[in-house]
């Protein structure tokens, strides 16, 4: 009885131990199914690095006395780089270490100029910075010391000090002196008396930067604020084109319809061809795209 009774026990036991074996050698097979599963459906990715454009010899708000005036900076190997001002638009080529150059005919006064680099692919970058150009600049240009314009509203003028709060919401101070120049550009511009200047005009007033952030101005601006003009350099691939119209297919798929104008800078319609990979250069106005230049990628 004894014996039949260990036995049994024995038996119940390796059964046990059988169906436990079992159970756990199922569930490591599934584990390991999965992971393998979850690895093969799960594939790792390089996210993809954006381009970098710089400007290097010019910065927000700098004093420019020359042009044309040489621009150069930094973007990616052998991009193409367009420069567009208020009034024109420039081509050129980065080295294979990425540096460019351009000679850039700057227009007169407070304005903003746009760069954008087009990779081989059409992928890009681009930057804007406002500049000013002024010849009348130069006699007061000092190589010690940075050239640089508040630009902004009068919300203080007391004594030889004018305060401005800039297009950020910075409280600027300028000083000035008996030589400073007053030019009202809203008037043609006329050159004014200091008293002329009051609270709420929009100013660009030029001058030499101290240590302490303080600008002696120079020559002082009363003007407007800068308008957006809605620069747009798009590289595309021709889908269509005729003595009217021609049509794009822009590097992100999407498609842009442009009414030709009378005249603009770059190959004539006919030297154009379906298929073809050029750049264009214009302005949004009213939702519709103003052509202005047409490039043809630079090899």
């Amino acid at each position: 009885m004894r014996k039949e009774t260990a036995l049994a026990i024995f038996a119940g036991i390796s059964i046990g131990l059988i169906t436990a074996f079992g159970i756990w050698k199922a569930t490591s097979s599934i584990k390991k199914n999965t992971q393998e599963s979850e690895t093969l459906e799960t594939p790792v990715t390089t996210p993809k690095q954006n381009l970098i454009l710089t400007i290097a010899n010019m910065s927000d708000f700098d004093v420019i006395t020359e042009s044309p005036k040489i621009v150069n900076g930094m973007t990616k190997s052998l991009s193409n780089v367009v420069i567009s001002t208020t009034d024109n638009d420039f081509l050129g080529k980065a080295k294979e270490n990425g540096s460019f150059e351009l000679e850039v005919k700057l227009p007169v006064g407070f304005s903003e100029i746009k760069a954008v680099s087009f990779d081989s692919k059409g992928d890009l970058a681009e930057t804007k910075i406002k500049i000013i150009y002024s010849e009348e600049f130069e006699k007061y240009v000092d190589p010690t010391k940075k050239s640089k314009a508040y630009v902004g509203t009068v919300t203080d003028i007391s004594g030889g000090t004018i305060q401005i709060k800039a297009i950020n919401g910075e409280i600027l101070q300028a000083g000035t002196a008996d030589d400073t120049t007053y030019i009202n550009v809203l008037k043609k511009s006329a050159v004014v008396k200091a008293t002329d200047l009051a609270i709420g005009d929009y100013i660009v007033a030029m001058g030499l930067l101290n240590g302490n952030k303080v600008l002696s101005a120079k020559r002082i601006l009363i003007t407007s604020e800068l308008m957006d003009d809605k620069k747009e350099i798009v590289w595309g691939k021709i889908s269509e084109v005729t003595k009217k119209k021609l049509t794009l297919i822009k590097n992100d798929g999407e498609t842009l319809e442009i009414i030709l104008p009378k005249t603009w800078s770059g190959p004539d319609v006919f030297d154009l061809n379906e298929g073809q990979t050029i750049i264009v250069a214009g302005n949004i106005i009213s939702e519709t795209y103003s052509l202005r230049s047409i490039f043809t990628p630079v090899e």
